[in-house]
């Protein structure tokens, strides 16, 4: 598993500069490249062939500007020579990137805006403060935002996304994923696959699009809005303290919903979940399920 932090007040993981520096340094556990005021020092285990080229194993990297620490990764495991011949042919330094972070990684972002790709793997991403782009990439990912108005990207396989404190966008991409809106006025979007929306705290916005989906709403939550709901494919969960328990799903159709200018209403006093664009109460007690 690599783990790799951030420094310096803004970072944007797919803008590493050292792509073909110059090596400075080359000893059995030390290699450098520096290009200008960037240097790229890779720790490991190292043999050296007969043109220079490095072998053995890349355990961790560092990135640094004019001296600056800006990316550390460390437990990384990777081949050393399959990074250093990748790296003599980039087009550009972004593919540096895939080669170091082709595994199952834990990313940390810093206070600043960080912009995060984990690539292919299981990646564990997490944005920290400030407002943060996070893409899970390949791979069964987690990405949490943490504080700041985040846009996380599942993408591909099932991945959980979870907002943090702020106004956040979560996009779950393919796959049966889990977003979760934390505090704040959220955006979700499921897309693909059957996928479990859970706004959290604040006014949110949801919208499951295509597969059965799952629709999650809790006692002090605020006002949600589901905006694609459909029939007999998706479900919603109300969690029975809303009304504290003891109520069967036609009843708390009965006695909460009604409808409001073509969109069915829950009304449950300080929360209240808005279904749009949806009017038959009568079909929609057999889409709920009380937690």
């Amino acid at each position: 598993m690599a783990i790799a932090r951030y420094y310096g007040s803004k970072n944007t993981l797919t803008r590493l500069q050292v792509t073909d520096g110059e090596p400075t340094v080359q000893t059995a556990k030390r290699f450098v490249l520096e290009d200008g005021n960037v240097t790229a020092t890779f720790l490991g285990q190292f043999t050296y062939g007969i043109f220079g080229s490095p072998f053995g194993t890349l355990d961790t990297y560092t990135y640094k500007v004019g001296g600056n620490l800006r990316l550390k990764i460390t437990d990384i495991g990777a081949d050393m020579y399959q990074v250093f011949t990748r790296l003599d042919f980039l087009s550009s330094a972004r593919e540096a990137e895939k080669i170091i972070f082709a595994l199952n990684d834990k990313i940390y972002g810093n206070d600043g805006r960080n912009l995060i790709e984990g690539y292919d793997g299981n990646d564990r991403i997490f944005g920290k403060d400030g407002s943060d782009q996070l893409y899970g990439g390949l791979g069964k990912d987690v990405l949490n935002g943490g504080l700041g108005a985040d846009e996380i990207y599942g993408n591909d396989q099932s991945d959980r996304l979870l907002g943090g404190k702020g106004d956040d966008r979560l996009f779950g991409g393919t796959g049966s994923d889990v977003l979760k809106g934390g505090d704040g006025n959220d955006t979700l979007s499921g897309w693909e696959g059957k996928d479990t929306l859970d706004g959290g705290k604040g006014d949110d916005a949801l919208r499951g699009e295509d597969g059965r989906d799952v629709f999650l709403f809790r006692k002090r939550y605020g006002e949600d809005v589901i905006e694609d709901f459909e029939d007999d494919l998706d479900t919603i969960k109300l969690d029975d303290a809303l009304w504290d328990g003891d109520l069967v799903r036609k009843q708390v159709v009965n006695r909460f919903a009604e409808v409001v200018n073509g969109d069915v209403v829950f009304d449950f006093g300080k929360d209240r979940l808005v279904i749009e664009n949806f009017t038959d109460l009568g079909e929609l007690a057999d889409d709920l399920a009380i937690v």
